[in-house]
């Protein structure tokens, strides 16, 4: 008798053991999937943030005002002109965002597409997972435009600083939560002080 419950115990005890290692594993799993998640928004954002800080930082360049393009500037899009590849010819650049349709084939329902288009060129996806983006305009006492006055000439002029805010977010949750990483920035293109 005392080895049946001997064995019971044993086999309780393993079974404890077990569970506990698959239990383990299952964490450690989830976390390891989070962390490779995580570091992909990283290099994707810091990729990103290498294409934007060489665009911004050229804004006019090369160019006549306007720098930037009156009607084509809000919180979620901006199109200016700059001489991009140092060819005597000036580009124009483009970045705007998608709508949520874009990437309706992921679990995230909030994350969208940030595109960018040179010149005549198709847009490009330059970051995916944006659930985040927002663009501000600064005047020489870095006081903020309103978007309403950067429908004209004189309220594009203006602009001596812009302030961007992305966020972006993994397409599927892990436990329910989409890891996110943020990027703010703020840009003085030296071809635009007046």
């Amino acid at each position: 008798m005392q080895s049946i419950i001997d064995s019971l115990g044993s086999l309780f005890f393993y079974g404890t053991f077990i569970l506990s290692v698959l239990t383990f594993q299952s964490s450690y799993n989830i976390t390891s999937a989070k962390l490779r998640t995580d570091i992909i928004e990283q290099e994707n954002l810091v990729q990103f943030a290498k294409i934007v800080d060489h665009d911004f930082q050229k804004i006019g360049f090369g160019n006549s005002a306007p720098h930037i393009n009156p009607g084509l500037v809000d919180s979620t899009q901006i199109f200016f002109y700059e001489d991009y590849d140092n060819n005597n010819a000036i580009d124009s650049i483009h970045y705007y965002l998608s709508d949520t349709t874009a990437l309706a084939s992921t679990e995230n329902p909030h994350d969208r597409i940030l595109y960018r288009k040179l010149n005549n060129q198709n847009p490009v996806s330059v970051l995916d997972g944006v659930v985040y983006f927002h663009l501000g305009y600064f005047d020489s006492t870095l006081t903020e435009i309103s978007y309403s006055d950067l429908s004209t000439i004189n309220g594009v002029n203006k602009i001596q600083a812009i302030h961007l805010s992305i966020s972006i977010e993994s397409p599927y949750a892990f436990e329910n939560i989409y890891a996110g990483i943020a990027f703010e920035r703020s840009y003085f293109p030296s071809n635009l002080e007046n």
